[in-house]
């Protein structure tokens, strides 16, 4: 039988894992806020409506550097480009030692969160599977041979988030960031300045 402080301790800490929020942050390239339906009547995007609208939306945000990898070494650090000074490919001071345990992945994980991150990535750095629970990275291209054929890099950031959601232990809340390549692509070649 337990304690009166025990059951109380015990009833607090049940009580703050059940608050705990689950956390999806989808991360296109080349989005801005109104690139939805709930915000412009001339698209529609019922599903992102409806994430919108029981969800947290950022409205008055501006990206530091418009430069794609830079500015997702900026929402994971929460520096600017001039502190994380991950400034090119193949440069992820953002996600080494140190300053990788200050980032929000590392912090939530480290409080108990199952966290993950599928999609674009673009730092080439070896060990960022050791970052994450579970990964799934898509490097360079905007398509992927995927079930006998060539599948939209969107298409395969979807088809993975929805694996993690499946994979990830039930009785832990979970974060993940979702990298997407689109719209940048429009044709299915490889070459430059074909798409």
């Amino acid at each position: 039988k337990q304690s009166k402080e025990e059951e109380s301790t015990q009833d607090v800490t049940n009580s703050d894992d059940n608050r705990k929020l689950n956390v999806l942050l989808l991360y296109p390239d080349d989005w801005r806020h109104n690139a939805i339906g709930a915000e412009n009547p001339i698209i529609k995007t019922p599903f992102l409506d409806s994430l919108a609208d029981k969800g947290i939306r950022f409205r008055q945000n501006a990206v530091t550097t418009a430069i794609c990898w830079q500015s997702r070494a900026t929402l994971f650090s929460g520096q600017w480009a001039s502190r994380h000074q991950s400034y090119k490919l193949f440069c992820p001071n953002f996600s080494k030692g140190e300053a990788w345990k200050a980032s929000w992945p590392a912090i939530l994980q480290n409080n108990g969160y199952f966290v993950g991150h599928v999609g674009k990535w673009q730092f080439h750095n070896d060990d960022v599977e050791d970052r994450f629970d579970w990964s799934n990275l898509h490097e360079g291209s905007h398509w992927y041979p995927r079930r006998g054929k060539n599948t939209p890099a969107e298409d395969c950031a979807r088809d993975d988030a929805v694996e993690f959601l499946r994979q990830r232990p039930k009785d832990k809340p979970f974060a993940m960031t979702v990298a997407f390549y689109p719209p940048k692509a429009v044709g299915a070649s490889d070459e430059p300045g074909a798409q």
